[in-house]
C-alpha cells in the first residue's frame, strides 16, 4: 500500500468513525430528523476525510511555490466543503441547526457548520499526515532490506 492510500485510508476511517457518532448522537439531540438526513450526515464525513486524505499529496502550491503544511490546507479544505453544502442546502441546514440548538439566536446559523468542517478537517488532516508519513518511513526501511 502506497503512503497515499494509507493516509487517504486513515482519513476516511476517522471521519467515518466520527459520522457514525453523529448518525447515532442524533436521534437524541434532534427529534424530528428524518433517516435519510443521518444517513446523508454518515455518509459526508468519510467523503470529506477521503478528499482531506488525498489532499496531503498537494506539498507546495504550484504557481508560486509555497510549501502548505496540512494544518493549513486541512481546515480550509474541511471548512470550505461545508460551506458548500450550506449553500446549496441553506434552508434545509438552517431547519436542521435551529433543530439542534432549539433557538432562533445566533447559534442557529446554518454557517456554524462551516466552523464543524474545519475542526473536522484538522482531526482528519493530523491523523492521514502522521499515518501518511508512519507509512513512508516504514516502506523505505523495507526498501533498504
Amino acid at each position: 500500500m502506497s503512503p497515499l492510500l494509507a493516509g487517504t485510508a486513515a482519513g476516511k476511517l476517522v471521519a467515518f468513525a466520527m459520522g457514525v457518532g453523529v448518525f447515532f448522537a442524533l436521534p437524541h439531540l434532534v427529534t424530528d430528523l428524518s433517516v435519510c438526513g443521518r444517513w446523508a450526515i454518515l455518509f459526508w464525513y468519510p467523503s470529506l476525510g477521503g478528499i482531506i486524505g488525498i489532499s496531503n499529496v498537494v506539498k507546495t502550491e504550484p504557481i508560486f511555490n509555497l510549501r502548505i503544511h496540512w494544518w493549513w490546507q486541512a481546515p480550509i479544505l474541511g471548512a470550505w466543503m461545508n460551506l458548500m453544502v450550506v449553500l446549496f442546502a441553506y434552508e434545509g441546514m438552517r431547519d436542521f441547526t435551529m433543530m439542534i440548538h432549539f433557538s432562533n439566536g445566533e447559534l442557529s446559523s446554518p454557517f456554524w457548520f462551516v466552523l464543524d468542517g474545519a475542526v473536522i478537517g484538522v482531526i482528519v488532516g493530523y491523523v492521514s499526515t502522521k499515518v501518511e508519513q508512519w507509512h513512508s518511513r516504514r516502506v523505505s526501511i523495507l526498501d533498504q532490506l
